[in-house]
């Protein structure tokens, strides 16, 4: 089967054929063009990379933690990176899907300043949950820097009585 000339676009956006031919073949059969598609990867083997930030996540919060979730099933514990900066999550979690694995990388925009060396993070069986340790204490309306604020008060604790 002989593939078309490799199209201009990002390795991660190659249409399936290119996917599917590579999977199909030896490394040695692979055409050239596409070995550098698996080189501006960073794999030895073609990944389906997933860079959309729309992925699912969701949070809540204490006074002191913001605890958030990224929804991704089959995430390769081993090989997973998760990167603590003052006001940003570097996410690169590959999964182990068969036949072609995924991967998903994404750099979150933090709404607040955390502090790095306290912050955590457990890979379970459908996501990856982060515990996010405030370094100002306050209250964070959104998880993310870039999404719009909703203008809803977050209660944190008991509410008082009357």
């Amino acid at each position: 089967m002989s593939l078309p000339a490799f199209p201009e676009c990002a390795p991660w956006q190659l249409p399936n054929e290119y996917v599917l031919a590579a999977k199909r073949r030896p490394s040695s059969a692979v055409p050239a063009d596409t070995l550098m598609a698996r080189k501006a990867l960073g794999t030895e083997h073609v990944t389906h990379l997933i860079s959309s930030p729309s992925r699912r996540n969701d949070f809540y919060q204490t006074p002191t933690t913001v605890i958030a979730s990224f929804f991704l099933k089959k995430i390769d514990k081993e090989a997973a990176k998760v990167e603590f900066q003052d006001r940003e999550l570097v996410l690169d979690l590959p999964t182990t899907d068969a036949p072609v694995p995924r991967r998903y990388k994404a750099h979150v925009p933090l709404y607040g300043s955390i502090d790095t060396a306290k912050s955590t993070f457990k890979i379970l069986g459908t996501k990856l949950e982060v515990s996010l340790v405030k370094a100002d204490g306050g209250s964070w309306p959104v998880l993310r820097s870039d999404d719009r604020l909703t203008g809803e008060i977050l209660q944190i604790g008991r509410a008082g009585r009357a």
